[in-house]
């Protein structure tokens, strides 16, 4: 997992569906040193509740 983060002190954005995975991730993160994360409150779900925008992804 570490090979694909960035270093402790530069920005991560945790998204998932319903926060609960990025939630954890962001609390195990935390407890390896990661200062600078956040993640989407309400996960995705939320987001398209809110009925903000979505983009697909490129192919």
């Amino acid at each position: 997992m570490r090979d694909a983060l960035p270093e402790s002190d530069r920005p991560v954005l945790l998204i998932c569906n319903t926060q609960n995975r990025s939630r954890a991730t962001y609390d195990a993160l935390r407890e390896r040193g990661y200062t600078n994360l956040r993640y989407a409150s309400g996960g995705m779900s939320e987001w398209v509740r809110r009925g903000w925008p979505l983009v697909q992804p490129g192919r």
